[in-house]
């Protein structure tokens, strides 16, 4: 699809559906299919780090999201490039595995903010990294191997962190995988302190840093199941906008 035929694709989405996740989302990406009803709204783009298309609707209704994902996924097969994954409104999961041979993996929420959060205890030991330095690949390998980024992934903007001793306790990254918008990503501490307020320190000092350069909101992704990390994200004065279940479908 041609740049000026994407831009008009995304515009009737967003006319359909004027929300946050769907402009960030599609910003700058390539729209294979677009798919726009009452109860949903549903498209199909290059997954940011997986290398695949990926399926996403949105809607509060649960028949109309399954029906959307079913098309969408159908679409895919006929352009002979299928879709790898998907993700959908959290409530429609179970419909949507009716619809489709597909069983989500992961459920997560998707949060963001527009204000800076008021000043955290430690926020002053945080410091910038070097995507190079061993310790951060060392850090996520053993606390967070799952983590969404690595040291030298391209879509990382700047890496910041708190240092003891030459010991590096917490990490996190702004990510850009959109043109305006920064995503925290890469949120790591050391297990043995965790529970000390650094993680909020240092997306304190991300958030902050990147809305004084004039960014218009920043975003960030976490499991469901993380409590710890919902206190946190809520203390900032991030806020969950969408629950999500994802998962691949099969190949």
């Amino acid at each position: 699809m041609h740049h000026g035929a994407v831009a008009d694709v995304r515009e009737r989405l967003l006319r359909a559906c004027p929300d946050d996740y769907v402009r960030v989302e599609t910003e700058d990406h390539d729209i294979a299919d677009v798919v726009l009803r009452d109860g949903a709204v549903g498209w199909t783009t290059r997954h940011w780090s997986h290398d695949t298309d990926w399926t996403t609707v949105l809607g509060a209704d649960c028949e109309e999201v399954a029906e959307v994902a079913r098309t969408l996924v159908a679409l895919s097969t006929e352009r002979d490039r299928p879709s790898g994954g998907l993700t959908v409104s959290r409530a429609a999961a179970a419909h949507v595995s009716r619809a489709l041979p597909w069983e989500p993996s992961g459920q997560w929420e998707w949060w963001l903010t527009r204000h800076a959060p008021a000043y955290q205890q430690h926020e002053g030991r945080v410091v910038e990294l070097s995507s190079q330095d061993p310790r951060l690949a060392e850090l996520i390998a053993i606390w967070s191997p799952q983590a969404s980024v690595g040291a030298g992934d391209a879509v990382v903007r700047s890496w910041v962190g708190i240092v003891a001793d030459d010991r590096l306790l917490g990490c996190g990254a702004d990510t850009r995988r959109h043109l305006q918008v920064p995503h925290l990503a890469g949120v790591v501490t050391e297990g043995g302190h965790r529970g000390r307020g650094y993680a909020g320190a240092i997306c304190a000092k991300l958030t902050r840093d990147a809305l004084a350069e004039g960014a218009p909101l920043v975003t960030l992704s976490m499991y469901s199941d993380n409590d710890a990390a919902r206190r946190t994200y809520t203390r900032l004065g991030f806020r969950s906008q969408h629950a999500f279940s994802s998962g691949r479908l099969p190949g």
